[in-house]
This record gives C-alpha cells, structure tokens and sequence, in this order.
C-alpha cells in the first residue's frame, strides 16, 4: 500500500489443514502457495502448488528432497488469472509447475493470461541445465511473456543451494531481464527492460484447441527428474 505495487510471493506455506503422517507433536502439512497482493493489500488470487517436486539422489551424493512428506497438493483444475494488472492478465504458477505444459496452455488459452508467473527454488545442477530452456519453451509456445523469481545462494548454512537466475523472457523466448546467480555480486537489469504490448501480428503459432490443452493424462507422468 505504501509504494502502491503488486506483490506477487511464493511459495508461501500456508496450513493445509490435512495432518502429516508420524509427526510427533501432530500437525498438518502445509500448501506451497504464490499468493497475489494487490496495491490496496488485499490478496487478489491465491495459487496452491499442484505438481510436488520428490527426488531422492542420496544414493550417488545428491539431495534428499520429498515435498510431499510436508506439502499437500492444491486442486489440480485451478487455472489461476487476475485480470487488470498494470502488466495484463497474470498466469500463477509455481517452481516445479513448469515441467508440466498444460497448466500453462490453460491459463493462457482458456483463461487469457497476458503474462505467466512462476516464483522458484531451482537446485544448481538442473538449474544450469533447465532453468533458461524451460522458462523460455512456456514463452514460445504459449505467446506471452515468463516472469520467474528466483531464490538465490544457500538457504541456510549446510544446505542446499538455490540456482537464482530472476528472470523476464518475451514471446519470441528472448531474455529480457536475468538477474544472475548467487556468484554475481551487483545483478543488473537493462535499462530499456519492460513488458511491452504484445504484437499480434508477429504471434502466428497455432492455438492448442481445448481437447489437447485439457489432456492432462498425455503429460502428467511425462516429468521425473529433478527441479
């Protein structure tokens, strides 16, 4: 309220509600959520974490990491769009999300987001592998443009680090704006970085019909690996 902005926050752990198996004291696992604040403080839209990121690489030295153990899933028919923002229509989705296209196909062809969001906590490895090609195929083929905040360096001492790399890519998957990893010690944006209109006329990929951005089944067990 007091700068007159939107703050787009996640993952944001909220009380689920549903208990946690074996944990003494009792208590409820969480919902990974990117909530949406509008200018006046209020919460204009809130997106619960469909896709639970679980990998276990203990075996040959990697990290151990089960969100399921303490996250519950959120509804898996959100399709989450907040109209009349200063940027457009915005897409919410989070970190791990963006391994599975459909959610994105229907929030930008069903729902008309202008803009897709996906606020992350990439680990290293796959974030040099993955991070750039991922963000920048949901810009291409969905014709809008990918806003991703990035968390960045250790989260605490003797755990594990987080890639960064903030990132805005345009339709055409051009990087816009990068704000680095934790090795770049003054991040820089352009000056001239900005979302701009969308040219309509240069956006000439065909529109998924509903039936295929609906297939759920035909992606959902397409992504193991690590985020």
């Amino acid at each position: 309220k007091e700068h007159g902005v939107w703050l787009s926050l996640g993952g944001v752990q909220e009380d689920s509600g549903v208990p946690m198996e074996g944990s003494d004291p009792p208590k409820n696992k969480v919902n990974n959520s990117h909530v949406l604040i509008d200018p006046q403080g209020q919460v204009a839209s809130v997106y619960r974490k469909i896709h639970l990121f679980d990998v276990d690489l203990s075996a040959t030295g990697g990290p151990k990491l089960l969100e399921s153990s303490f996250t519950n899933p959120g509804d898996p028919n959100q399709a989450n769009v907040v109209p009349e923002t200063p940027m457009g229509s915005l897409g919410l989705a989070i970190c791990y999300d963006m391994r599975f296209p459909y959610l994105f196909q229907r929030l930008r062809f069903e729902k008309g987001a202008d803009v897709l969001t996906a606020p992350s906590a990439y680990t290293v490895p796959t974030g040099r592998a993955h991070w750039h090609a991922l963000l920048r195929s949901r810009a291409i083929e969905n014709q809008c443009f990918m806003v991703a905040a990035a968390q960045v360096g250790r989260h605490w001492p003797g755990k594990r680090l987080s890639y960064g790399h903030s990132i805005i890519i345009d339709p055409w998957g051009a990087v816009v704006a990068d704000l680095g990893g934790a090795s770049n010690k003054t991040p820089v944006v352009p000056e001239d970085a900005t979302l701009v209109p969308l040219d309509e006329d240069m956006l000439t990929a065909p529109t998924p019909d509903a039936e295929k951005v609906n297939d759920e089944e035909s992606v959902e067990g397409a992504f193991v690996g690590a985020v």
